[in-house]
């Protein structure tokens, strides 16, 4: 029977969340505290549980709290004096498999009992496939159905940020999409910049992996002037640009999964009212047109933001039909948003870009005033290259007249 739990895995692993707290979100999502054999390593995982709910650090003090009189100090030493894994995920997927061993041969033996008790193995076989079939699908799921009647339903009102630029529902994924050059950054620069103007105490992030720091910074300043807000207001804007390496998201190696770096980044942001991840692709690792793996990815951040009430706004390319909503790759990138904008260049001033709402699951519509909207994104107007080959090539009048040939000596002339 020892082949049913492993007591150092569970020390290691929880070592290595008080060593890396950023590691509990990758633990939670394998396992629950019933996962866990050893009763200590279960109360002391429900109380990181509690801990993360309540927006408290994980550390010894802290679960030592959430613990009261259940707390074991052998335990806590034991752990804490067992060297942190640096990779957690293969050990949280053997706990898990050794818990659902365990579960298999306590299903087996109560079903035994009761082929005895009740002389009907039918009866026992029914029962045993139950088991099974929660043991199959996790062991027994932390989901609940919350049944409510519709008179006991609470109408809650959508918060948008930034409602006279382009609106953005707070606990939701906005998508914006437009081609290459399409004013895509400037725009969500702008509004990152608007959203920090108008929340003095609120927080935001962008990650512009196509973007040097250079480009950030200038046009972040052209944003200020254009809008006339003081260029300090940039102190409080945390991003990150562009990079060798961006660590993706998702791993579809072998089976689906969200790697370390996600839980890492997902745990740095914690903090930040608005992201703005810029684009897609950079994140996700799989095949853009697969929307099994499009959808994996998405039901994640989605899951983060619903869960951290946070606005997330992810940049996307455009595809060169006009199916999905112009965007590119998987429908199931579209499918999983709540609002979808495109962007579209001003034919006549092209300072100014057009937003248009191709998806709208909460009426941002009304508050927007319309389905479309004219922005200006530039201070100024952009030169494009064409302008400026106009600009510098040297007029030259065709003068029709006859020309003089009479200097040119004849072939076969007289010397």
């Amino acid at each position: 029977m020892n082949d049913l739990h492993n007591i150092n895995i569970e020390r290691a692993v929880l070592s290595s969340i008080f060593f890396n707290p950023a590691q509990f979100e990758e633990v939670a999502s394998h396992l629950k505290a019933s996962d866990f054999y050893l009763p200590a390593h279960r109360y002391m995982f429900e109380a990181m549980e509690a801990c993360e709910r309540e927006g408290l650090p994980i550390d010894d003090d802290f679960v030592q709290e959430k613990m009261g009189k259940k707390f074991d100090e052998n335990a806590m030493l034991a752990i804490l004096t067992t060297n942190p894994l640096p990779s957690v995920g293969a050990y949280a997927n053997e706990i898990k498999k050794k818990s659902a061993m365990r579960a298999t041969f306590e299903a087996l033996q109560k079903a035994q009992e009761q082929v005895l008790e009740e002389n009907d193995p039918f009866v026992a076989f029914e029962v045993l496939s139950q088991k099974i079939e929660k043991i199959r699908n996790g062991t027994g799921s932390k989901w609940e159905a919350k049944i409510k009647s519709f008179s006991d339903f609470q109408k809650k009102e959508t918060e948008f940020f930034c409602r006279n630029f382009i609106p953005i529902p707070r606990g939701a994924i906005s998508l914006l999409t437009a081609k290459g050059g399409g004013s895509k950054t400037m725009a969500s620069l702008q509004l990152l910049i608007r959203f920090l103007h108008e929340n003095p105490e609120k927080k935001a992030f962008g990650w512009f992996s196509e973007d040097s720091e250079g480009e950030l910074e200038g046009r972040g300043a052209q944003i200020c002037q254009m809008l006339n807000i003081s260029p300090k207001v940039l102190k409080r804007l945390k991003a990150i640009e562009n990079s060798e390496v961006v660590p993706h998201f998702t791993n579809f190696e072998k089976k689906a999964s969200m790697t370390e770096e996600f839980y890492g980044i997902k745990h740095t942001l914690k903090p930040y009212d608005l992201i703005v991840l810029d684009p897609l692709i950079a994140f996700f690792s799989g095949n853009e047109n697969d929307n099994a793996q499009a959808r994996f990815f998405m039901n994640h951040l989605n899951s983060w933001v619903v869960k951290e009430h946070k606005a997330m706004v992810i940049i996307h390319h455009h595809s060169k039909d006009k199916e999905n909503g112009g965007a590119r790759g998987a429908s199931a990138f579209v499918d999983a948003v709540r609002l979808q904008y495109t962007i579209a260049g001003d034919t006549e001033d092209n300072r100014h870009a057009i937003f248009e709402i191709v998806k709208d699951n909460w009426g941002v519509k009304s508050v927007m005033g319309g389905v479309k909207k004219k922005v200006q994104v530039w201070l100024k107007e952009i030169v494009t290259a064409t302008k400026e080959v106009v600009k510098n090539v040297e007029v030259v009048v065709y003068d029709e007249a006859k020309p003089d040939f009479s200097s040119i000596p004849k072939l076969g002339g007289k010397k």
